[in-house]
Formats: C-alpha cells, structure tokens, sequence
C-alpha cells in the first residue's frame, strides 16, 4: 500500500529567496537542512515498509549518519552554519508546538525579529561558540 509522505512541503524552497548577500549565506543553511530533510524523506519510503504495515521499518541508522554527516558539513562552514541553524531552530520549535512548516516555510524570515533583536541586546550567539 502506498502512502503520500507527511512532511513533503519541508523540502520546497522558499517562495521567495532573498538575493542580498548576507540573506544568501542564511539561505545556503537552509537549503543545507531542506537537503538533509530530503534524505531523510527518502530513506524513510524506501525503508518504512519493509516489515509490513504493522512494524515501522525505517533504517533509522542510516538517517543518523545522513543527520551526523549534515551537521558536521554544515556547523563547520561558516556560510551555512547560521542559517542551517536558525532554520533547525524553527524547525525544532514548530515540531515542539504540535506542528510542522507549510510549503512557504522561510525560517530566516521567522526568526528575523529575534535575531535582530540580539544583535541590538549584544547577545547574538549567547551560548554558541
């Protein structure tokens, strides 16, 4: 039996990217996470049903390697590093709240305000290295 996958509208791209270049550095993190999510995604339909419909079969070992493999590519750039983590921030928030992003999920947008106001308090980063 097929079955549509849930969370299908995580791994679209923004409706609209922002083109300056500091945007574009936000964007390349979460493009990075969607990448990630989209594995995830597809190892998850390869592998859920192979026990049959009563056991959940995902490898969820090979999607821990996709995950470790992404973070440590992402956390160690530079580039990336600010927007995969503001986008796994607000990834992780919606998912605590009950919810998940809709098909014009922009993180950087979402969590614009409470970055801007860090920068002006002076705590941006707070307890990140």
């Amino acid at each position: 039996m097929s079955r549509a996958p849930r969370y299908r509208s995580l791994t679209a791209s923004p409706a609209t990217p922002s083109t300056s270049a500091p945007k574009r550095d936000l964007h390349g993190g979460v493009t990075a996470l969607r990448q990630l999510l989209s594995t995830i995604l597809t190892i998850s339909e390869e592998t859920i049903w192979q026990f049959g419909e009563d056991l959940d079969g995902r490898n969820y070992a090979c999607i821990a390697d996709a995950i470790k493999a992404s973070l440590h590519d992402n956390l160690n750039d530079a580039a990336r590093r600010d927007g995969y983590l503001r986008a796994l921030a607000d990834l992780l928030c919606q998912c605590a709240d009950g919810g998940l992003p809709g098909p014009e999920w922009d993180p950087i947008q979402v969590t614009e305000g409470a970055f801007l106001r860090a920068r002006l308090a002076g705590t941006v980063g707070g307890a990140l290295p």
